[in-house]
């Protein structure tokens, strides 16, 4: 016998577990949590059957309607926030001399901007609204600063020092108005 009595959910605690299978979790998630937060037994099929319920159709729709449209509200369903974080962790992988890291970073940013397959359909418009706020002067100091990072890494690749703790200490990608940063 389980140490966690099977018993009947009461209203509120069936609210709770129907409210989990409009915000997608998965039925094994909605078992540990009756177990775990209610101390109560649950199998997966009778969470499949609460997600089939007529009686918990109408409020499941509901709650999966605010939940998606509160997706917006999370600052990672935010591409340029998305795109600023993998800036983040692309320097400091270059920082700390872990290049192969850095390399997947770039191809996720890369992923991010231009699509998944590369194409640059999809996300143009990212890139034009975050073109488009930036002036005639800011934009070519942005090409410049980028072709220096380029140039500075393609004579450090060619040079067969990439990597080299000697060598590369410090480069990032920089926002604009900032450069490129070595030690």
């Amino acid at each position: 016998m389980s140490q966690f009595p099977t018993s009947k959910l009461t209203e509120h605690e069936q609210r709770e577990l129907v409210t989990r299978i409009a915000m997608y979790y998965k039925p094994r998630e909605i078992v540990d949590w009756v177990k775990k937060d209610l101390g109560k037994s649950l199998t997966p099929k009778a969470v499949y059957q609460y997600a089939k319920s007529e009686k918990w159709k109408p409020f499941i729709e509901k709650q999966r309607k605010l939940y998606t449209s509160q997706i917006m509200e999370h600052p990672l369903a935010n591409k340029r926030k998305r795109v600023e974080e993998l800036e983040k962790l692309f320097s400091l992988n270059l920082k700390k001399g872990r290049l192969s890291e850095a390399r997947q970073v770039i191809r996720e940013l890369r992923a991010e901007v231009e699509g998944e397959k590369g194409d640059g359909k999809g996300n143009q418009y990212f890139i034009s609204q975050n073109f488009n706020q930036m002036s005639d002067e800011e934009l070519e100091d942005l090409k410049m600063k980028q072709l220096n990072i380029i140039s500075k890494f393609k004579e450090r690749q060619n040079a067969g020092k990439i990597g080299s703790p000697e060598t590369i200490n410090r480069i990032s990608i920089q926002s604009p108005g900032e450069g490129v940063e070595e030690e």
